[in-house]
């Protein structure tokens, strides 16, 4: 078997020391959300339901954003940015490569989504020509 080289190595790297505080994060954001439902007016029952629902996508999301495997680096950061865990600060601490991916992945997510607004403050910021790398 050959010698496999990783070109992300950097971006490897920058993902491994934010990940968990971007977990953390996002875990005191929908605690503070289930908290204003739990606290809502309504019936208990309707309740418990919602938030279980609401839990099993967040998870859902949490757990395919963090595969933490080198190959499915650029997944992990689109799916993190998509739903709005990484700001664009953060991305920018990636290659400029790297950024480009996400933010192309990105384009294709309705303006509306955490995503979307990302890839608009994006554009704000650098404007939508800034992205000219060609996707391997």
């Amino acid at each position: 078997m050959g010698a496999y080289r990783f070109e992300y190595e950097a971006d490897w790297k920058i993902f491994r020391k934010l990940v968990t505080p971007w977990i953390e994060r996002y875990f005191q954001e929908k605690n503070e959300s289930y908290i204003r439902m739990l606290r809502s007016e309504g019936r208990a029952r309707d309740k418990w339901w919602k938030l279980k629902d609401l839990m099993k996508n967040d998870i859902k999301v949490i757990e395919s954003g963090t595969d933490m495997s080198r190959s499915c680096l650029i997944d992990d950061l689109s799916i993190l940015a998509a739903n709005g865990i990484i700001t664009v600060d953060e991305l920018e601490k990636f290659t400029p490569k790297m950024q480009d991916q996400v933010i192309r992945f990105l384009g294709r997510l309705k303006e509306d989504s955490p995503g979307g607004r990302l890839v608009n403050e994006w554009n704000r910021r650098y404007g939508e020509k800034r992205v000219k790398v060609t996707i391997d």
